[in-house]
């Protein structure tokens, strides 16, 4: 009886009604009372970088670029070591106490130290510092991991990669399979796919836990090929990345398409869909620095990527596999068996927040450090053009907001229409046009919007031909910033 009333109150629609309003109204409040922002963390881009410059020409090669904590190095350097290329790496160091912060600097140190001696693989690691003592930064006693400020700075790192047109999006969990980035660069047909608006997906797999236990001394061991991977897949013992309990994430890859192609195919993006990426490095946005934790980080990134029209294929023969490991502290708190409700609450706020922000083609939120690291890139690039060269520059109609206390006016402006004043103050003309800097298109906007700020232009006549030519003046005054 007991159980036929619950099952009754859970299906009656007032009942239904009043928690979806108690749901609506407490991710409201979270959004408001303690909002997830960027936090400025100190950074150290280019921390340890191997000695000269990777071997061989830019054509179609590839940077992997990843993050991590120090925890996760013995991940990382199986992930590199099957890699064997060039890779952009940032890794989280923890600051609970000096002893601490300088126990995991060695650590770092000595990783570097023992994989460049391999000369297999040509690194650039930088360094990114947290909050453990300072717990209040986060509202509460949990200081959440920053994966997407650590993903934006392998991504600056990676943009200086002279070697490489494209970059491979992934997790340092993730070992890939024998032969993966030489099959990206010496495909002529991933080469071609990869010079329009295209991200080539990589499938991603894992172990399965549950058939762990029984395992074969050889099913122990990760596959390496797609021969081997097939083998554990027809007995149970491997599946798609979290298929069985989150299928969002990697459905659309369609895995038991993938072991009969022998040639790239096309997959349409679907809603929540967060899989392992090249792309080509001027096309892919930033990652909104807000994300941090667990939940919904890579989701909005690849979201991003499906709004700038960026069409999804499928690479066959190749993918990545997943180290078993046991669910990270961050996990725990947002969906463990203690987990924080108001930490779903935030999540849920900012998810929402996002997903109408993006559609507005608005960018997203980023530390100072992002935006001054890719600024320097920039200059970088500025410096090295002779002044009479040419310079036109497409432009996405995006700008990076300068910290998380413009996310908000950029949401009342967009609900006043202001992204269609942004368009029309664009030179439309100049929306078509290459673009030579192989940097991303939003971070190009914002760094032209900060140097006519600060009054770069008048002082150098570089500047003040190539700006103008991607950037109106009138943006910065149409949107209010």
């Amino acid at each position: 009886p007991d159980l036929a009333a619950a099952r009754a109150r859970a299906e009656d629609p007032l009942l239904k009604e009043l928690e979806a309003r108690q749901e609506t109204e407490r991710v409201a409040l979270a959004g408001e009372v303690c909002p997830l922002m960027p936090l400025e963390y100190r950074t150290q881009p280019h921390a340890y970088v191997s000695a000269g410059r990777p071997a061989g020409g830019s054509r179609g090669r590839v940077s992997l670029v990843t993050q991590c904590s120090v925890d996760r190095l013995p991940f990382l350097k199986d992930q590199l070591t099957a890699w064997g290329g060039i890779a952009s790496i940032a890794v989280y160091i923890r600051t609970e106490s000096a002893e601490q912060q300088t126990d995991e600097l060695k650590q770092v140190e000595s990783f570097f130290k023992a994989m460049d001696a391999l000369n297999s693989v040509w690194l650039d690691v930088g360094l990114l510092f947290g909050f453990e003592e300072k717990p209040w930064m986060e509202f509460g006693n949990t200081v959440l991991y920053p994966i997407n400020t650590l993903r934006n700075l392998a991504l600056a790192q990676s943009m200086e990669h002279e070697e490489t047109d494209y970059n491979f999006l992934v997790d340092a969990d993730f070992v890939p399979s024998a032969g993966l980035r030489e099959a990206i660069e010496s495909n002529t047909e991933v080469r071609r796919l990869l010079t329009g608006a295209a991200a080539l997906v990589v499938p991603a797999f894992e172990p399965v836990n549950a058939a762990a236990a029984a395992a074969t001394e050889e099913e122990k061991v990760l596959p390496s090929t797609q021969e081997a991977l097939s083998s554990l897949w027809v007995r149970g013992a491997a599946a798609g990345f979290h298929t069985s309990y989150y299928p969002k994430g990697h459905g659309p890859t369609n895995f038991v398409r993938w072991f009969e192609a022998k040639h790239i195919y096309p997959i349409a993006y679907e809603q929540n869909f967060e899989p392992y990426v090249v792309m080509r490095k001027d096309l892919i946005p930033l990652y909104d620095e807000r994300f941090r934790g667990y939940g919904m980080n890579k989701i909005s990134h690849l979201l991003a990527v499906h709004c700038a029209g960026i069409a999804f294929h499928v690479l066959p023969s190749q993918f990545v596999i997943s180290h078993p490991h046991d669910r990270s502290a961050n996990w725990q708190t947002f969906y463990g068996k203690d987990k924080d409700p108001m930490m779903a609450y935030r999540l849920k706020h900012l998810w929402k927040q996002f997903q109408s922000t993006v559609k507005h083609s608005s960018g997203v939120p980023v530390i100072s450090n992002t935006t001054k690291t890719f600024f320097q890139l920039f200059r970088d690039f500025v410096s090295s053009r002779p002044v009479k060269e040419a310079y036109v520059e497409h432009i996405n109609v995006t700008h990076i907001t300068k910290g998380s206390q413009m996310s908000a006016q950029v949401d009342a402006h967009h609900e006043r229409g202001s992204s269609e004043k942004i368009k029309k103050s664009l030179n439309p003309d100049l929306l078509q046009a290459p673009n030579t800097t192989g940097l991303p298109k939003q971070i190009l906007h914002a760094l032209a919007t900060q140097l006519s700020e600060d009054g770069e232009l008048s002082k150098n006549p570089w500047l003040s031909a190539i700006i103008p030519q991607f950037v109106s003046s009138h943006v910065v005054s149409s949107i209010g910033l």
